[in-house]
């Protein structure tokens, strides 16, 4: 978190808003600690259960910042209160979607649900090809790529009915 605050007082900026695309069950987020010591806003899902969070989006919601918007998808599955953002001709997937054959987010954790997951999958492939993909983390450094090149790459994206989608798994 430091090398975050001394980033932002070397450059004289000043941080406005932080987005968490989802709660985990594994880890924790920063984000209450850093917005703490920002006095920035912290956006997530209205279903998230921290406290810190002070503007909560759903589905259809826009993020208005300064000179740009960003549009928010909810992107449940992995977690109960996940959000993607579509930002002009990128797709932030949080861990909704990975590249290529890392799939997707675990659905066993708690609060995964592998039928809602598939839900936001069947809407990730009725978006448009152009969008560039770019998830939470990705364990091999891979390069972001177009929606296009997921459907054919990532068998989360397979075309499956809700069943073969839950068997899969």
């Amino acid at each position: 978190m430091n090398d975050y605050i001394e980033y932002l007082d070397k450059k004289n900026l000043k941080l406005k808003i932080i987005i968490d695309t989802h709660s985990h069950a594994d880890h924790i987020s920063g984000a209450a600690a850093l917005k703490d010591r920002t006095d920035c806003e912290y956006v997530m899902h209205e279903n998230a259960p921290s406290q810190c969070v002070t503007i909560r989006v759903k589905d259809g919601d826009k993020i208005e910042l300064d000179d740009f918007t960003l549009d928010v998808l909810e992107s449940n599955g992995h977690t109960r209160d996940s959000i993607s953002l579509i930002f002009e001709d990128k797709l932030f997937t949080g861990d909704a979607l990975f590249l290529d054959d890392g799939g997707a987010g675990r659905d066993d954790l708690p609060g995964g649900d592998p039928a809602v997951h598939w839900e936001t999958l069947n809407r990730f492939r009725e978006l448009p090809d152009d969008l560039i993909v770019y998830p939470a983390h990705d364990y091999r450094d891979r390069k972001p790529s177009s929606l296009a090149n997921q459907k054919q790459t990532n068998p989360h994206l397979k075309n499956r009915s809700k069943g073969e989608f839950v068997n899969y798994l």
